[in-house]
C-alpha cells in the first residue's frame, strides 16, 4: 500500500494539470519524505487516530470489515492524510499539510471518481470509496486546509463531489426490508455506508450554507433514500448482532426527503413519534440541518414571513423527536460516563459531533425568528410612512460565499440576546 500512495503522489507531483492544486515538485527529497510519510508504520499508527478521532464525528466507513490491504489507496491516502492532521507530533501535522493538495488531486483524479458507471445498475464498491475519499479530503481541507484550499473545496471541487453522488445515483442509498432469513450483511453494510457518505455529502452543503452563506446545492427533495441505520446496527462486529440491531429497530421505510415534508406541513403524532424513536442522532442531525437549508431558501424571497409556517412546524416536530431520541437511547443521558467506560481501543464507537444538533435547532430557531421579525418591521414601517419607499434589509447575513466571520458576528449578537 505504501508503494501504491507513493505512485499516485508522483504522479500528480510530476504531470500536473493546468491549475493543479499541487504545489510541490517531485525530487528525490520529496521522495523521501512521501515515502517516510506513508510508511506501513505510519499508515497503521494515522488510520487508528482517524478511528480514534475522526470516525466518531463523522462515522462514514465500517471499521468491523474494513480491510487496508483491499481498499483502494486513494482512501487510505486521504484517512492518513486527515488522522495525521490529529496527531500530538508537529512533523506529522506537517507532513499532513505538505502532501494534503497531492492527496487531494490524486483523489479527484482518479479514474474510478471520474469514469460514469451505469446509474440504473448498483454503485460498486470500489465507486463508493472513491466518494468516501473525495468527501474525506473535502472534510481535512475546510477544516485544516489554507484560505485557498477551503475556497477551492467549497466552489469547485464539492460541487464535483455531487455531480459524482447524483451519477452513482442518491436512489440506490435504500435499504432492504430485512429479515432472518434474508439477510446479506456484506450488501447492508455497502448499502449503509453508501447512505451514510450522501448524508455527509448533504451535511457539507448545509454547512456552507450556514456557515459560508452558500446557496444549497443539494435540494431536499431529491432526497428520496432511506435514513441511516442507528449506530447499534453500523458498529455491530459481526452478521448475526447486525441483524439482531437491524430486527430491534426496523420500522415502515421512509424516504427522507417525505419525513422532512412530513415535519414541515403538521405536528407529528404519538405514534410516529415511537417509530422514529430509533433514527439515532445522525438522522437528526440531518434533519435539523435541512431545516438550515429551508431558512435559506425562505430568506431568498420577497415575503419570508408568509413561508415561515412549515419552518416553525418543523422546529417544534424536531424538537419533540430529540426529546424522545434522548429518553430511548442512554448513551444520550450520559455520554461523559460512556466515554469515561470506554477502552482506548474501542473510542471509535463513541457518540461525535451528531450529538450537537441541538445547537444547530437553537440557531435555526433564533434565524427563523430574526427574519420573521425583520420583515414585520419592514411591514409596520411602510404602514407608518406609506408614501416612502421602504426596501427591507436582510438582517441575517447580507454577503454570499463567503468565511465564517459573518456567521460568527450573527451567533455572537444572538449570545448578547440570550444573556
Amino acid at each position: 500500500m505504501s508503494d501504491q500512495i507513493s505512485l499516485l503522489i508522483a504522479g500528480v507531483c510530476q504531470v500536473k494539470p493546468r491549475n493543479s492544486a499541487v504545489n510541490i515538485s517531485w525530487d528525490r527529497a520529496t521522495e523521501h519524505d512521501c515515502r517516510q510519510f506513508f510508511s506501513a508504520s505510519n499508515i497503521y499508527l494515522f488510520l487508528e487516530l482517524y478511528w480514534a478521532i475522526w470516525s466518531p464525528n463523522v462515522p462514514l466507513l465500517h471499521r468491523p470489515t474494513f480491510e487496508i490491504s483491499i481498499a483502494k489507496p486513494v482512501l487510505i491516502a486521504a484517512m492518513v492524510t486527515i488522522g495525521a492532521s490529529v496527531s500530538s507530533s508537529k512533523a506529522d501535522r506537517l507532513a499532513a499539510i505538505q502532501f494534503s493538495n497531492c492527496v487531494e488531486e490524486a483523489v479527484f483524479c482518479d479514474d474510478q471518481f471520474c469514469t460514469e458507471e451505469d446509474c440504473r445498475l448498483f454503485p460498486s464498491k470500489a465507486k463508493i470509496q472513491s466518494l468516501q475519499a473525495a468527501y474525506i479530503v473535502m472534510l481535512y481541507q475546510n477544516w485544516e486546509g489554507s484560505t485557498s484550499s477551503k475556497s477551492r473545496i467549497r466552489r469547485f471541487r464539492y460541487s464535483k463531489v455531487v455531480a459524482v453522488a447524483r451519477d452513482v445515483g442518491i436512489g440506490h442509498a435504500r435499504h432492504e426490508i430485512y429479515t432472518s432469513a434474508i439477510f446479506d450483511w456484506q450488501d447492508f453494510i455497502l448499502r449503509e455506508e453508501l447512505i451514510r457518505v450522501i448524508l455527509w455529502i448533504f451535511l457539507l452543503d448545509t454547512a456552507f450554507v450556514i456557515f459560508n452563506n452558500v446557496p444549497p446545492r443539494m435540494a431536499i427533495k431529491e432526497m428520496k433514500m432511506s435514513f441511516a441505520r442507528n449506530d447499534a446496527c453500523f458498529q455491530a462486529p459481526n452478521s448475526e448482532t447486525c441483524l439482531q440491531q437491524v430486527m430491534i429497530s426496523q420500522q415502515e421505510p421512509r424516504f427522507l426527503s417525505s419525513a422532512c415534508e412530513m415535519i414541515c406541513n403538521r405536528t407529528i403524532t404519538d405514534g410516529e413519534l415511537a417509530s422514529f424513536g430509533h433514527l439515532g442522532s445522525l438522522n437528526l442531525f440531518v434533519a435539523t440541518s435541512a431545516i438550515h437549508s429551508m431558512i435559506f431558501q425562505v430568506q431568498q424571497s420577497f415575503s419570508p414571513q408568509l413561508q415561515l409556517g412549515p419552518i416553525y412546524n418543523a422546529l417544534a416536530n424536531w424538537h419533540l423527536l430529540w426529546q424522545r431520541h434522548i429518553k430511548v437511547d442512554p448513551l444520550m443521558r450520559s455520554h461523559d460516563a460512556a466515554l469515561s467506560a470506554l477502552h482506548i481501543t474501542k473510542l471509535w464507537q463513541r457518540e461525535g459531533f451528531s450529538r450537537f444538533a441541538p445547537e444547530y435547532w437553537m440557531l435555526a430557531s433564533m434565524l427563523a425568528q430574526r427574519l420573521d421579525r425583520t420583515d414585520q418591521d419592514v411591514v409596520d414601517k411602510s404602514r407608518e410612512e406609506p408614501e416612502v419607499k421602504t426596501e427591507a434589509k436582510d438582517e441575517l447575513l447580507e454577503n454570499y460565499d463567503t468565511d465564517m466571520r459573518q456567521v460568527n458576528s450573527l451567533i455572537a449578537e444572538f449570545q448578547k440576546v440570550m444573556l
